[in-house]
């Protein structure tokens, strides 16, 4: 929760200091939202009623857009766990749901990460395109690891994937799943200690976290390498701000 408030702060700021001399501008609540994210135009909100809301930066507030099925955000967690053991039909049901959404500034996407199913949103709501592997979302010990952010680039599709907090083994670092959209391969990246990520100049720019604060380092998906920006590290909680490109 944290950590979708983090983003949630940077949506906010962004919006208010885009609007600042278009006038007042309403703000989401912090219990309001499922899931966001932003393109170079606008910010898209689901709520968790399963609206989804399109925030363009000129305008002083939401327009609706469609209504989309998801899990209610308090029992997610409770889904994470029990989905394995629950009974087809309710399985059913949620592999219809929208767990997360990402746009390229060309389309909105919607992800399912229990059925791993990828589909376009429009204002007819989401229609699945491309399938992939859930096993890529586990780590080395079957545990389901979490997705803290996603960004579509290129054609594809990229999750942040982090531990899962209730594996007493899990390790400390995040990985890249990168899955490719019309087709669903998927592949990992090495290891890194990052908690949100971003397209910036063609490439993926990752904010990080060590003992000494956060600080920027670049992922370049063609050589799966990982570069640390020459910017001195910035001392902030985990609750601070977040990226965005």
């Amino acid at each position: 929760m944290k950590k979708l408030m983090a983003v949630f702060a940077v949506l906010i700021l962004l919006l208010c200091s885009t609007a600042l001399a278009a006038g007042p501008v309403n703000q989401f609540k912090d219990t309001w939202t499922t899931c966001q994210t932003l393109d170079a135009s606008a910010a898209w909100v689901l709520d968790q009623e399963g609206q989804l809301f399109r925030w363009d930066y000129t305008e002083n507030g939401p327009v609706l857009i469609c209504s989309l099925p998801i899990t209610n955000s308090a029992m997610f967690m409770d889904y994470e766990k029990t989905y394995p053991y629950l009974p087809e039909a309710n399985k059913a049901q949620i592999n219809e749901t929208v767990n997360l959404i990402a746009a390229d500034g060309e389309a909105l996407y919607g992800i399912n990460k229990f059925a791993g199913k990828i589909g376009v949103i429009t204002a007819d709501g989401v229609q699945w395109q491309t399938t992939f592997d859930t096993d890529y979302l586990l780590d080395g010990e079957g545990w389901e690891r979490m997705v803290n952010d996603s960004v579509v680039m290129n054609h594809k599709f990229y999750l942040l994937l982090d531990y899962f907090e209730e594996n007493p083994n899990a390790s400390r670092n995040s990985r890249i799943l990168e899955i490719d959209l019309p087709t669903g391969p998927c592949r990992l990246s090495e290891a890194v200690e990052a908690y949100h990520i971003t397209r910036y100049n063609g490439q993926l720019l990752l904010l990080c976290e060590s003992m000494d604060g956060s600080y920027l380092m670049q992922f370049d998906p063609a050589t799966d390498s990982f570069e640390r920006l020459n910017i001195p590290a910035i001392a902030v909680s985990e609750a601070a701000g977040g990226i965005h490109g």
